[in-house]
């Protein structure tokens, strides 16, 4: 049970049922309706990242859903499996993401791409070990939306298990 009430459509601020609208019957979403001009603003960034940017979609679902695994955010898993599934991620190489990813069925650029994903987890700073490689095997506009994803996503399951945001 979420710890503060979910935000009623009808009742909502109208930007806030207008980002419920966008996305209808997601709880995350009528959770940030409390605060309609920044849960918004989230929404959009976590949109464009899955929608309109040029990061890979394996790529930026692995790394979704490594974030999820390792802040241990069931409803991030959840919801990142079904979409990661969707965009061509094997199940073997989910169910990888919970442990380690040097044993994993990834390509090489996948296994620089989740450890740089860990090193950021880690130690907010990437060390020129895991960013080089990183940079190398993707365009600057691809590495810059890996970070930003990855930084989209703690705070994801930061709200997400702060408010106990229940499953829908």
């Amino acid at each position: 049970m979420a710890r503060m009430p979910y935000i009623d459509p009808d009742r909502a601020h109208w930007l806030a049922r207008d980002m419920m609208l966008r996305r209808p019957g997601r709880n995350l979403h009528r959770m940030l309706a409390h605060a309609p001009r920044v849960g918004d603003a989230f929404t959009r960034l976590a949109d464009a990242l899955r929608h309109e940017g040029e990061l890979d979609p394996v790529l930026r679902e692995l790394v979704m859903l490594r974030v999820g695994m390792r802040l241990k955010s069931d409803y991030e898993v959840r919801a990142h499996t079904l979409i990661a599934r969707r965009v061509g991620v094997p199940d073997d190489k989910i169910a990888a993401l919970g442990g380690d990813i040097e044993a994993g069925p990834y390509t090489e650029t996948e296994r620089q791409v989740l450890r740089f994903t860990d090193d950021l987890i880690d130690n907010v700073r990437a060390s020129d070990t895991t960013f080089n490689p990183v940079a190398a095997s993707l365009t600057q506009g691809a590495v810059v939306e890996l970070v930003i994803t990855i930084g989209t996503y703690l705070t994801a399951c930061r709200i997400l298990e702060t408010f106990d945001i229940d499953l829908q």
